[in-house]
């Protein structure tokens, strides 16, 4: 029996599907991320909470534009994505399940399509971050957390290989496999 997943939106062409376990994932980061950002830049409560809530639309976001970077490079090689699956804080790519056995440069151009995206959102953010840290407020927390989950986490994170075939791969994980496999 599949798991269960909630239809959200199609956006550009990409079907994207969250798992209850991930709704779950994303809500436990309000409370989580509005308590450091209490922490660390002294927020009350309400600003706090706020932080926590934008917080998580900005992890769900960012998730969503690196699958956006996957689907572009996909349909610039020819191959398509249908859409993306949420299954905790991240997600993952959906192909055609009749999709052929494909060459390994595709699968190696379909997988560096994810992390350049987060990379470049990082980097815009991350001046930002050090103007507004100094002076605090959720505009701080969220310039500081944008820039580092979108550069370290999304960006260089995906790029560490972990490949658990028939459990879990990420993208360095399919770069790896397809390198040795040219």
């Amino acid at each position: 029996m599949p798991a269960p997943q909630i239809n959200l939106f199609t956006l550009f062409g990409l079907k994207t599907t969250i798992s209850p376990f991930s709704v779950l994932a994303f809500l436990a980061m309000i409370p989580l991320t509005a308590w450091m950002s209490a922490r660390w830049l002294f927020l009350a409560l309400g600003p706090a909470l706020l932080a926590g809530c934008l917080s998580s639309l900005l992890m769900f976001a960012s998730a969503w534009l690196h699958q956006w970077g996957h689907a572009r490079a996909a349909r610039r090689a020819g191959y398509p994505m249908l859409g993306l699956h949420f299954f905790s804080l991240f997600s993952a790519s959906q192909y055609p399940a009749d999709e052929p056995a494909l060459p390994a440069a595709i699968h190696i151009r379909r997988a560096l399509g994810g992390f350049w995206v987060n990379g470049l959102i990082g980097l815009v953010f991350a001046p930002l971050a050090f103007y507004l840290w100094p002076r605090g407020g959720v505009l701080a927390w969220l310039t500081a957390l944008g820039a580092v989950y979108n550069f370290f986490v999304l960006g260089l994170g995906a790029l560490v290989p972990i490949d658990l075939p028939g459990v879990f791969t990420d993208d360095g994980g399919t770069l790896l496999r397809y390198w040795r496999e040219r």
